[in-house]
């Protein structure tokens, strides 16, 4: 490098080889430090602390409105099969000679799947339903009675009192030739409104009004509640405690005469 130096008596500057020496270039860092690390790794960890539950929340109320989606559909094809059977409510269960034992389930069927061949019974399910593998632990004495689980609960009423009996399958008249089932007429709800016909069971297609007895009675597989299917097929959500209850309200909603029992 050339530097120009004046010199004393004003003349021509004269020129001064100087070494050229190059400046460092400055170092370049790559990737994080271990301090920067840790401070990202603790706010995202912050961010899915306060997102997460959020989002289970979420997705918990997202299947709980496509289970009622889903009741109301059976609410829809009780409503055939009453339209289609002189209004009479089904049983619980019925022996068919060439099929066997037919439960409430075998008789919707075929209101709820109608003709096309892409419907599936599965679609007809509550999506908190139980899998596959938990029917075959609660089941393993009898892989056949999978046949008439479901996930929805008929309100048959109390099964143990044939001659009280006020829920929906029907009633026992002991004649001098014997018992005779009296399936329960439309005409004989008296507030379709308020009585509960269909909705989420704990471990039955079976859905009756127990308080000491979880059995049969309704689940609370959907954050805590369960879904009801009413006589008018509209569909509510309620905690356990108020479709179980010793007040009169709550047990007026499984008689079909809307009184307390």
């Amino acid at each position: 490098m050339k530097v120009n130096l004046l010199s004393r008596s004003g003349e021509r500057p004269c020129q001064m080889n100087v070494p050229f020496q190059p400046q460092p270039k400055a170092r370049i860092q790559n990737g994080f430090t271990l301090i920067e690390l840790l401070v990202s790794i603790s706010i995202l960890a912050i961010l899915m602390a306060i997102l997460l539950p959020s989002l289970l929340s979420t997705k918990s109320k997202a299947r709980t409105v496509q289970c009622q989606s889903t009741l109301r559909q059976w609410g829809l094809g009780l409503r055939m099969y009453l339209d289609d059977n002189a209004s009479k409510y089904p049983f619980l269960s019925v022996d068919v000679l060439s099929q066997g034992k037919v439960t409430f389930n075998d008789l919707l069927r075929p209101y709820l799947l109608g003709r096309s061949r892409s419907n599936t019974f599965a679609q007809f399910q509550c999506p908190e339903k139980m899998t596959t593998r938990e029917l075959d632990e609660l089941f393993w004495w009898s892989r056949e009675y999978r046949r008439f689980w479901g996930t929805y609960g008929y309100n048959a009423g109390d099964f143990t009192r044939p001659r009280q009996n006020y829920g929906l399958a029907g009633q026992m008249e002991f004649h001098a030739t014997g018992p005779v089932h009296v399936a329960i007429k439309e005409m004989m709800v008296t507030s379709p409104s308020r009585m509960i016909s269909l909705g989420d069971t704990v471990d039955s297609d079976i859905l009756v009004h127990r308080i000491d007895d979880v059995s049969y009675s309704p689940s609370e597989r959907h954050r805590g509640g369960s879904n009801m299917g009413f006589c008018d097929s509209h569909v509510e959500w309620a905690k356990r405690e108020q479709w179980v209850s010793n007040a009169e309200s709550v047990r007026q909603l499984w008689q079909y005469d809307n009184q307390p029992h």
